[in-house]
């Protein structure tokens, strides 16, 4: 019988590109050593203060072809029923409460700072011992957002793609936005302008860039990768509204897709030039396309011979 990797919780309010980064991460380590990978946390529930402390729930399940078994069907649907009626049930807390009273030797926690790295990936002497203590039992339970396997994402790119492939009608819905695009321009480039918490709330606003600043960005582009204005289409994804008065001289299109297609079509672009996020970077990844990180005085010679996807170091917030 294989042995299974557990991912237990992840950071509380934890939202989709997060959570991905650790998962898939997971999953490369799985099939690395031939586990069965499990996931039991892959699902939002957050409030988000700058919409005036309302919640989501999403079970992100809902949107992948991923394996899953009735247990976490079930699991995740009976908390998210639970916490829309009562929040102090804590119906999720509860039993990840039990799991770590049952099994607290076998639970593997990843952090709250510095990354936990997983084979293939080269691991410190200490990590490796932790990890070799837990691989002893049949079952490991893994706590934490920050699980990292920057080897095994490179080595598995094909089959996490695969594992992680959308649902049809997502896959239809931007193929079908990219091929009207493509029909009209050469060039087709993403863009992913996050405001919400980033604009005071994360880091004090200092990986904030507005609509005025992301218009230089995109007109430095232009000038730097010698693109032609007219045979370029840059699509804007963004998690509020966008003002298109700084635009109106470039051919842009704002997309009014929610989050998860949003990261879906950012990866069926060309190239991405977005906000220092865990967002645009596994857009990134998802594509094997390059992303240029939104800076102050960007380094554009840093992105001139990428082509493909690489683990950039420009981007903060990804925890290679």
């Amino acid at each position: 019988m294989k042995k299974k990797i557990i991912i237990l919780e992840s950071a509380r309010g934890a939202r989709l590109a997060n959570q991905l980064w650790n998962f898939i991460s997971v999953y490369a380590y799985c099939l690395e050593r031939q586990y069965n990978c499990l996931n039991l946390s892959f699902f939002e529930v957050k409030k988000h203060k700058h919409k005036n402390n309302v919640y989501s729930y999403c079970n992100y399940y809902n949107f992948f072809n991923i394996p899953l078994s009735l247990f976490i069907r079930l699991l995740i649907s009976i908390h998210l029923i639970i916490a829309k009626i009562c929040k102090r049930i804590r119906f999720y807390e509860r039993f990840i409460s039990l799991i770590r009273k049952l099994y607290p030797e076998k639970i593997l926690y990843s952090g709250d700072q510095d990354p936990f790295y997983l084979p293939p990936s080269a691991i410190d002497p200490r990590q490796l011992k932790q990890l070799a203590n837990k691989e002893k039992f049949s079952k490991i339970y893994l706590s934490g957002w920050l699980f990292r396997n920057p080897a095994g994402l490179l080595k598995y790119h094909k089959e996490i793609i695969e594992y992680f492939r959308p649902k049809l009608r997502i896959q239809k819905k931007v193929n079908s936005f990219i091929t009207g695009l493509k029909s009209k321009y050469i060039h087709i480039v993403g863009v992913h302008i996050r405001q919400g918490d980033y604009k005071n709330e994360f880091r004090h606003g200092e990986l904030y860039f507005d609509e005025k600043a992301v218009s230089a960005i995109l007109r430095e582009y232009l000038d730097n990768f010698r693109k032609n204005k007219n045979q370029t289409c840059f699509i804007i994804c963004s998690d509020e509204n966008v003002k298109l008065d700084y635009f109106t001289d470039l051919n842009v299109i704002k997309s009014n897709f929610n989050t998860i297609e949003d990261l879906f079509l950012l990866a069926a672009t060309d190239i991405i030039i977005g906000a220092n996020s865990t967002f645009g970077a596994l857009a990134a990844y998802y594509g094997n396309i390059p992303f240029i990180v939104f800076e102050k005085n960007i380094n554009w010679g840093y992105y001139q011979d990428k082509k493909y996807y690489f683990e950039n170091k420009k981007c903060t917030t990804a925890h290679f």
